[in-house]
């Protein structure tokens, strides 16, 4: 439901603007697993539109993703990933870009911290933003990968991805529905509206 309320949101406005897929991973927002009862959802959210105060970002529309972190070989503990996907409309992607990279640095944990493409289209990608299904993400420490500029594979950092164990998805589960649905959608400029019949999305003033 949510999916579709969203496409024909922005479908109604892909003609007046560019529109972007986004991603971000705020700085600092790691959760030990066995604490994600005590995650701020409610401040987490206030960070990431705080991130969005230049007015290269016209709207957003998206929610908060989890994931859990671990490195190969168990190097490091369990850490939840809180992150957010968003649809986001611009006059300018190359500004867009360069704003919330100012606004979400570079850590050691997040070393790519945003991610803004030119949406091509795809329905699919709003199942994404709003899905329910949580994975669990695997950091492999040495890696080749090709240099399509030099013609060699070089050294970098791999992922890959798994099932959550059932202990992860309790606890998750326990976390979601404290929270609610409404706690996971994270909009700017742009709220639901109900009606008698229906509920839609709507653009507002801040």
């Amino acid at each position: 439901m949510l999916a579709s309320i969203a496409k024909k949101f922005v479908r109604k406005h892909e003609d007046e603007c560019f529109i972007a897929f986004v991603t971000i991973i705020p700085r600092n927002s790691f959760v030990r697993k066995g604490a994600l009862h005590a995650f701020n959802l409610a401040n987490f959210k206030r960070r990431v539109r705080d991130g969005f105060s230049k007015p290269s970002a016209l709207w957003a529309v998206g929610s908060v993703d989890f994931s859990l972190n671990e490195r190969q070989y168990g190097a490091r503990e369990l850490n939840w990933l809180p992150h957010v996907h968003l649809i986001v409309a611009t006059y300018d992607i190359d500004e867009l870009a360069r704003d919330l990279r100012a606004a979400f640095p570079r850590s050691d944990h997040a070393p790519r911290p945003v991610m803004v493409k030119e949406w091509d289209g795809d329905a699919r990608v709003f199942e994404y933003i709003f899905k329910a299904n949580f994975s669990r993400r695997i950091s492999i420490e040495k890696t080749q990968r090709f240099n399509k500029k030099t013609g060699k594979n070089r050294a970098c950092r791999g992922t890959t991805y798994g099932r959550l164990r059932v202990s992860e998805r309790i606890e998750l589960a326990l976390y979601l529905d404290a929270v609610g649905l409404d706690g996971r959608l994270l909009f700017r400029n742009a709220r639901f509206y109900r009606t008698e019949k229906s509920v839609r999305i709507q653009l507002t003033t801040s």
